[in-house]
C-alpha cells in the first residue's frame, strides 16, 4: 500500500480503465462506471461497481482498481483543499458505504463530473466540486470513525516516508523524526500495518524504482531510490515484484 503525495498537489480528469495498485491519498477521488463492471478493493474490501453506478473515495481510504479490458470508466480526483470541506461537515465520522447505487443519483453527478473538464472559470468549478460533495454527504451513511490517532499516526509515518524514502532511513530515525519512542513506534506500525518497518520501506523504495528502469541503469535505480547495495535491490525486487529487474523489463518490452 503506498502513499500517493502527488495526488494531493494535483486536480486529476481522466476516461479510460482506471487502473491502479492499493494506494490511498488525501484527495477526494470519484469513479463513474461507464461501460461494464469494474472490481475493485476498496478499505480492504472486495466489491463491484456496477454500469451506471459511482464510487466514492473519501480521503485517506486504501484503493485499489482490478485491470478489465473492456471496462471504460471517468475518474476525477479533486483538488485537496476540497478534503477539508467534506472533513468540516462530515464533523469526524466515516463513510460506511461508498458506491453510489442509485443511478439516477449517480448520472446526476457524473454530469457534473463531465463539465469538470473544460471548465475554466474558477467560481463555476468551485460550485461544481461543492455540488458533488453535497450529494454525496447526502446520499452516503455515515457511522462514528475509528480511533483518528492512529489514523493521524499512520498517515504522519507515511507522508514522511514518501518524501525521504532515498535517504538512509530506519524505524529508529523515523520515530525520532516524528517524537515517538522507537519501541512505541515500532508497535504502533506493526498494528497499522500489519508489516513491520523495514519490509514496508523496501516495498516502496521497489515501486518508486519501476518507473526509473525504463531509463537507468539497475545500479544508477537501486541508489537513487535508497539501496546501498545491489545484492539487497535485487533480493527486494525479486521479493516485491516476483522478478528480477530484467524479468521486469523484458515483459515491458514485449508489450
Amino acid at each position: 500500500m503506498v502513499y500517493q503525495l502527488h495526488r494531493d498537489n494535483e486536480e486529476y480528469f481522466c476516461y479510460g480503465r482506471c487502473l491502479s495498485n492499493l494506494h490511498f491519498h488525501r484527495a477526494i477521488e470519484l469513479i463513474y462506471c461507464i461501460t461494464n463492471q469494474k472490481p475493485i478493493i476498496i478499505s480492504g474490501k472486495e466489491m463491484t461497481l456496477e454500469e451506471g453506478e459511482l464510487l466514492f473515495v473519501p480521503p485517506l481510504v486504501p484503493h485499489l482498481y482490478v485491470p478489465v479490458k473492456t471496462h471504460r470508466s471517468l475518474c476525477v480526483v479533486m483538488p485537496v483543499s476540497y478534503s477539508d470541506i467534506l472533513e468540516e461537515h462530515i464533523k469526524g465520522k466515516s463513510f460506511s458505504e461508498y458506491i453510489v447505487h442509485d443511478k439516477a443519483l449517480a448520472k446526476d453527478i457524473f454530469d457534473h463530473m463531465c463539465m469538470l473538464e473544460n471548465c475554466t472559470e474558477p467560481l463555476l468549478k468551485q460550485g461544481i466540486y461543492t455540488y458533488i460533495i453535497a450529494r454525496i454527504i447526502s446520499h452516503l451513511p455515515l457511522s462514528e470513525s475509528e480511533d483518528k490517532r492512529k489514523a493521524d499516526f499512520s498517515v504522519n509515518v507515511l507522508i514522511y516516508i514518501e518524501k525521504h524514502y532515498a535517504e538512509k532511513l530506519s524505524s529508529k530515525t523515523v520515530a525520532k523524526a516524528l517524537g515517538y519512542n522507537h519501541c512505541y513506534f515500532s508497535s504502533l506500525f506493526n498494528q497499522a500495518f500489519r508489516s513491520n518497518f523495514t519490509y514496508y520501506l523496501n516495498m516502496v523504495r521497489i515501486n518508486k524504482a519501476l518507473p526509473l528502469l525504463k531509463k537507468h541503469t539497475v545500479s544508477h535505480t537501486a541508489e537513487a531510490v535508497g539501496f546501498n547495495n545491489l545484492q539487497s535491490f535485487y533480493s527486494n525486487f525479486k521479493k516485491v515484484t516476483g522478478k528480477t529487474p530484467s524479468e521486469y523489463l523484458h515483459g515491458i518490452n514485449k508489450k
